[in-house]
């Protein structure tokens, strides 16, 4: 796993927000953070969504949108009910809770 934040990681995450903010995005086993305090408090998501990346493989980023396209068909929120989105922000609040 490799994580990366600050320097120019504000501006390619200012691109990559179609919809809304991106204050860190996985890609396979790199993180990138828009800056450190993101990194650190973002991290067991961002990990989950490495694990998801590691089951999917090479797929996860459609498994990602399909996931989305199907939580707008049942009228939902592309991003927040996305199934992935949901695993991961589970899987940050249960580090959460242990601390």
């Amino acid at each position: 796993m490799w994580e990366a934040s600050g320097g120019s990681a504000p501006w390619l995450l200012n691109r990559l927000s179609l919809f809304q903010p991106v204050d860190a995005i996985t890609f396979g086993h790199i993180i990138l953070a828009r800056d450190a305090a993101v990194a650190t408090s973002l991290r067991a998501h961002e990990h989950e969504h490495i694990r998801q990346y590691q089951r999917c493989g090479i797929f996860f980023p459609v498994a990602y949108f399909v996931a989305g396209v199907v939580a707008r068909l049942r009228g939902k929120d592309a991003y927040w009910d996305n199934l992935f989105e949901i695993d991961a922000r589970a899987a940050d609040a249960k580090i959460k809770s242990k601390h």
